[in-house]
């Protein structure tokens, strides 16, 4: 880690090739607790920036790290943000949707997504975490537009 820190101050830090040591010497359960110091770095400047996005994806991918749980630790740095999600974010990467989904299966997600977030607004009380909510809900109804 500390070569890795120094690589990044120096910017000659390359991702595959710290996840590739990480796949090495770590097992499963560090792999999440990257990903989620990954989401950590992401939320602590209140926004959901869609770069840092792709790029926890391709950290989670290179580590061989299950999806639904990738997703999971995502929606929980989202809801908890201090600050609205950009109005111009990606609204693919946000959402989770892949670039090589068709129609259909970008419609079943965007349902599943829509139930989850809704159930979650249902639940949270007034306040920074609701508000996120709603927007995640924004977002889905944008992407419904966007893909019909």
């Amino acid at each position: 880690m500390r070569e890795a820190y120094d690589d990044a101050k120096d910017g000659n830090l390359v991702l595959s090739d710290l996840t590739a040591k990480l796949n090495v010497v770590a097992e499963t359960p560090a792999g999440y607790e990257t990903i989620e110091l990954c989401f950590d770095i992401m939320a602590a400047d209140g926004v959901a920036d869609p770069e840092e996005m792709r790029t926890i994806r391709k950290i989670a991918e290179t580590l061989e790290l299950d999806f639904s749980e990738i997703e999971k630790l995502r929606d929980q740095k989202l809801v908890g943000l201090d600050t609205q999600i950009e109005k111009n974010a990606d609204i693919e990467e946000l959402l989770g949707i892949e670039s090589d989904w068709d129609q259909a299966r970008i419609k079943k997600h965007l349902g599943s997504e829509f139930t989850k977030w809704s159930n979650r607004l249902n639940e949270l009380e007034e306040g920074d975490q609701r508000a996120n909510a709603q927007n995640m809900l924004d977002l889905i109804a944008d992407a419904r537009k966007k893909y019909g």
